[in-house]
């Protein structure tokens, strides 16, 4: 005697793949992260309903019709669900989407998000009032547009002052080791209001600060 057997109500879910990626802060992952249905003998379950729902980091996912929250999608004849894109948070760091199988178990998927590209350079360290003659301790950071630090920054900066007697830094290019921030040494001479500007004398898309 033949008969058909079908699968059973959904009872387990299980990552298929798109776990554990990287990408920029505010841009897509690359693999779209899907997951496995089955019953309770390990038959795969078509047409089940996995939410997909943004769990921490920030960032959105996406079924097509545009970037929301959470999501619904349908298993397929196979028993796969995929979030059609998963776009990461801004903050650099961690992001968490949860799988969640109403009725039974749900599975995380983590994503590192890493800075962008740098925008703007950060100066700080100077105290609201110096002593003439003396040297003081500056930081320069170079952050993306969202306000991480951007660790790849390897450009070279440049200081100038508005006091004509100050003593300024030479131009330095940064290195890998130095993580988007570096330190440095700037002496004042000029009694009075004086400023201190850093920039990036080959990129003019990076913003320039100065204290």
């Amino acid at each position: 005697i033949q008969v058909v057997v079908i699968p059973g109500s959904p009872a387990d879910v299980t990552i298929e793949d798109g776990n554990g990626q990287t990408a920029t802060v505010n841009t897509a992952v690359t693999t779209p992260p899907s997951v496995l249905v089955t019953d309770a003998a390990g038959n795969p379950v078509p047409g089940a309903s996995v939410r997909f729902r943004v769990a921490g980091g920030g960032g959105k996912v996406d079924d097509g019709t545009g970037p929301a929250d959470s999501v619904d999608v349908l298993t397929n004849p196979s028993g796969i669900a995929a979030v059609p894109g998963w776009t990461l948070g801004t903050t650099a760091g961690t992001n968490t989407l949860r799988a969640l199988l109403v009725g039974a178990d749900s599975v995380d998927f983590t994503a590192a998000g890493t800075p962008d590209d740098a925008a703007s350079l950060e100066l700080s360290g100077l105290p609201a009032s110096v002593t003439a003659g003396e040297a003081d301790s500056v930081v320069v950071t170079a952050r993306d547009a969202f306000g991480n630090v951007a660790v790849g920054y390897t450009g070279t900066v440049e200081f100038s002052s508005s006091d004509p007697a100050a003593i300024l830094p030479s131009d330095y290019t940064f290195t890998a080791a130095d993580s988007g921030s570096a330190a440095f040494s700037v002496e004042l001479r000029t009694a009075g209001a004086r400023s201190v500007t850093v920039e990036d004398g080959a990129n003019s898309l990076i913003d320039t600060e100065n204290t």
